[in-house]
């Protein structure tokens, strides 16, 4: 009989969020032996950039970490004997820490990367100076933990590609492990096919720069006297600028709500006729695949998002999705009103997104290409023992 596979998922990484969710439950479902050794630091913090705009904020965020890096220390030193230490997200500090740790024990590090820092706050959100002080030190991070690691964890190629040419992390560390949702949430509704009047399109994000949700205002503006009404829910960065344009526009046709449950927005995919994605044409834009996306896939969504690589990682424009120009307002509202017009498209595109989540995207799914990482390292490591 072959021999249980056990890791142990460390540091502070949030719990709740979906990818540390799906991954653990996709791994415990494949029978991995998932040990957890955690110190919750940032998760109840919605809007975690906060803390770099108060020092005392920040001061105490470090207290924090190091308190809990202490605990992890002691806890992880003495855990059960496993095959591995998975850093999960967000963990670019935990891998650092992580790192040696694993290393006392000679079992090999995966870090769960996800994102690049200094490309998400300097480079996409522009919450920081490229050239300042605090973006290099974040550039240092992101480089420093991906050294530190066995392999880096990243959600498509095209992401990996930008750490390999950015960072300078060898291609041979690189793995893409999809994001994936939460299947026993988001499950398509008995009746795909949506007749509901007016025409509701649905997007919801954290209103970050990636998202586009200027040319989602747009598109809404061009189709204000066509029966089709906007459901935009969320919140987080750009929020003040989103309602200002909303009430400046005049945009009786678009209704923001806040943040809803996971439930209620599975629900909310069910009554929409679409779903929007992603549409900024930042770097980073066209290197994610969001959460959303598959959340809506896996819902039994029509699919509307940008042209970008990553998303032609995941959709076939026309076969599970309809892809359209990044930053167009106007090539968004032509899609949305083939759409509208076409409901046996829509009922395609939906079937087909369900068919295609639950072929690359369910728990188990994304979990086995982590297990398929797992065992290309320990493989080599047996080939070629490293010393502890």
């Amino acid at each position: 009989m072959a021999k249980t596979l056990r890791v142990c998922y460390f540091g502070t990484f949030e719990s709740d969020y979906d990818r540390n969710r799906i991954l653990i439950r996709g791994l415990r479902e494949l029978g991995v032996d998932v040990l957890i050794c955690h110190s919750p630091v940032l998760e109840r913090r919605r809007h975690k950039t906060g803390v770099l705009k108060s020092a005392p904020a920040l001061a105490g965020v470090a207290t924090r970490m190091l308190l809990a890096y202490v605990g992890l220390a002691r806890r992880y030193m003495t855990m059960p004997d496993h095959d591995a230490m998975i850093v999960g997200y967000l963990g670019h500090l935990d891998a650092i820490v992580g790192s040696a740790l694993a290393r006392r024990r000679g079992k090999p590090m995966v870090f769960d990367a996800f994102i690049s820092l200094y490309d998400t706050l300097a480079q996409d959100r522009g919450m920081l100076s490229r050239g300042s002080l605090p973006s290099r030190a974040l550039w240092w991070l992101d480089k420093a933990a991906c050294a530190r690691a066995d392999a880096v964890l990243l959600d498509t190629q095209a992401h990996a590609a930008y750490f390999h040419e950015e960072l300078g992390v060898p291609l041979s560390k690189l793995y893409r492990v999809r994001v994936g949702a939460d299947d026993a949430v988001f499950q398509p509704s008995p009746e795909l096919s949506r007749t509901g009047e007016p025409f509701t399109v649905l997007h919801y994000s954290k209103f970050a720069p990636l998202h586009g949700v200027e040319h989602i205002l747009d598109a809404a503006r061009e189709l204000a006297a066509e029966n089709v009404r906007f459901l935009l829910v969320g919140g987080g960065q750009l929020e003040a600028q989103i309602d200002a344009s909303i009430r400046t526009l005049q945009l009786s046709n678009v209704e923001r709500i806040n943040w809803l449950d996971p439930a209620a927005l599975c629900a909310r995919i069910g009554e929409a006729g679409c779903c929007l994605g992603i549409f900024g044409d930042s770097a980073k834009a066209s290197r994610v695949v969001p959460n959303k996306i598959y959340q809506s896939m896996a819902a039994g969504g029509a699919i509307i998002s940008g042209d970008t690589p990553a998303t032609r990682e995941v959709l076939t424009h026309g076969h599970d999705g309809l892809l359209c120009p990044v930053a167009d307002g106007h090539a968004l509202a032509q899609a949305i009103r083939r759409l509208r017009d076409d409901p046996d498209l829509r009922l395609r595109l939906a079937r087909n997104a369900v068919e295609t989540f639950q072929a690359i995207a369910t728990p188990r799914r994304v979990a086995g290409e982590l297990v398929t990482v797992l065992e290309t390292l320990l493989e080599g490591r047996a080939a070629s023992p490293r010393r502890s």
